[in-house]
């Protein structure tokens, strides 16, 4: 009597646990899903609301960026590509794809949450002004940037070399080594991007000549060996039309330099004027592309941008 009334105790609760499963999993794929969905709205609003204007200056292209601002529907979207950067939904090919969350995972909310908390810190009180400066907005920049780079998808003209066809992923920690950022991109011939992403409050020039060093250790092949293994990686993601061209050192034939520099409002550097720093880089004029972002009220921003993004994983758990 009493072996079967423990069957069917231990019966009652696995058929119930195995309904609580299936229901978490559907709750896990809605969130799966969900962060799809709005990284695409996002791209759109984006894709509207924001201008590249391409400019010639003797020494470079200045590409300068308008629409972005603390509006809640520009940091909403704003929020949405970065968390999406941190879940590393968008792929090497710029496919819109949370798989890599863990679709079959039930820990996939939290795990998130946990994600970028690492980056942004549970509240902007949990981190100091050092950490700030040196490691959040840094970040936070970099992930813009790599979303300036993908808009070309949508719109050309953030991205005048060519057309893009590959993106590296952000780095999950700013203190990673290597290169911020390399695209693959189709004009004549295939060639390759590669973006370095400053921020500096107050010295945006400094900035640049930092970004310039990294692009001169590049023309002087010392990063050969990351970009060979980068390829690698991305070569197999790209269309198969392209992936012939993608072999060897493609881009010392074919290459383009992208320094973003993220600054307050308060400073005008004239961007506009000569640059002889720019001047030392081995590639055609046309291909040494200033992205410059003054941002007003440049810490009170990233602040307001991390609340954002907190703010959108709560959305997230109600879905």
């Amino acid at each position: 009597m009493f072996d079967a009334w423990l069957s069917q105790i231990k019966t009652f609760w696995s058929r119930h646990l195995r309904r609580a499963k299936v229901c978490r999993m559907d709750d896990l794929k809605t969130i799966v899903q969900q962060l799809e969905s709005d990284l695409e709205q996002c791209l759109e609003s984006l894709r509207e609301r924001l201008q590249a204007t391409l400019a010639p200056v003797s020494t470079h292209r200045l590409l300068a960026v308008a629409g972005v601002d603390r509006s809640p529907e520009c940091l909403r979207s704003l929020a949405v590509y970065c968390v999406g950067q941190i879940a590393k939904a968008v792929q090497v090919n710029l496919e819109i794809k949370a798989d890599l969350l863990g679709i079959n995972d039930e820990d996939t909310h939290a795990q998130l949450i946990g994600d970028v908390f690492s980056v942004i810190g549970e509240n902007n009180d949990a981190l100091t002004d050092v950490q700030k400066r040196d490691e959040r907005d840094p970040w936070l920049f970099e992930a813009l940037s790599h979303l300036f780079v993908h808009l070309s998808t949508r719109k050309g003209d953030f991205f005048p070399v060519g057309t893009l066809i590959g993106l590296t992923m952000t780095h999950r920690g700013v203190k990673e080594p290597g290169l911020d950022l390399v695209a693959i991109y189709a004009s004549d011939i295939v060639g390759m991007s590669i973006g370095e992403s400053k921020t500096r409050e107050d010295d945006p020039s400094g900035g640049l000549r930092e970004a310039v060093e990294k692009f001169e250790n590049v023309d002087l092949g010392h990063y050969d060996a990351e970009l060979r293994r980068i390829v690698g990686q991305m070569r197999y993601a790209m269309p198969t039309s392209y992936q012939e061209q993608i072999t060897g050192a493609f881009w010392k034939d074919e290459r383009a330099y992208l320094p973003f520099v993220g600054y307050d409002s308060s400073h005008n550097p004239r961007w506009t004027n000569e640059r002889e720093a720019l001047k030392s880089l081995a590639v055609p004029i046309t291909h040494r592309i200033l992205v410059p972002l003054p941002i007003e009220n440049f810490r009170d921003f990233f602040d307001s941008l991390a609340d954002e993004m907190r703010a959108y994983l709560v959305s997230l758990e109600r879905q």
